[in-house]
């Protein structure tokens, strides 16, 4: 039986490109040039994952890849107009820096791609949310809704949330009040 990728079904090039990323010993020798090569064709069918990954390969040269950050928005961006929260956050930070003519700061979109990956559960996403929101980056000011945001970061883990929450004095491990009624 053979399996075939298609715009239907995209995912085994996707997958069979992290096995080659790191290899199965011994039965898979890690390859990452074949890796690169599979997730580029994942990525020429439009998903999403391979999208976003070939976003952050083209931001850090990982694979091999020679960085080019306009290429890395690109995919970026594609990756996140699909749905992919990792590819919103990634544009998010992006807009909030801008970079050289390719892409020019705006802190509202910067907000906008973080509130929809924050939206879909990212705990750092829910983190940057909180920020935003603290510090009127991109939206008003509002500071009770940003520590919503960074409890909710906190409560999936976010060590930056579970940090900022410690310095406002609402995390857990902050003393409660106790009544006494004698």
């Amino acid at each position: 039986m053979t399996i075939v990728a298609d715009v239907e079904c995209p995912e085994p090039l996707y997958e069979l490109s992290l096995i080659y990323e790191v290899g199965i010993h011994p039965v898979v020798i890690s390859d990452p040039d074949h890796a690169l090569s599979l997730l580029k064709e994942a990525a020429d069918l439009n998903y999403p994952p391979a999208l976003y990954k070939l976003g952050y390969c083209y931001e850090s040269g990982y694979l091999g890849v020679e960085i080019d950050i306009s290429t890395s928005i690109n995919f970026y961006r594609i990756s996140a107009t699909a749905g992919n929260k990792e590819a919103q956050l990634a544009l998010s930070g992006w807009l909030l820096s801008g970079h050289d003519s390719s892409l020019a700061k705006n802190e509202k979109e910067s907000f906008y791609w973080a509130h929809l990956s924050a939206l879909q559960g990212l705990p750092r996403a829910e983190y940057t949310v909180g920020y935003f929101l603290e510090c009127g980056i991109g939206v008003n000011r509002n500071t009770s809704e940003a520590i919503k945001w960074f409890k909710l970061s906190a409560r999936h883990g976010d060590e930056m949330a579970l940090k900022r929450l410690s310095e406002i004095g609402l995390s857990k491990s902050s003393p409660k009040k106790k009544f006494r009624f004698f």
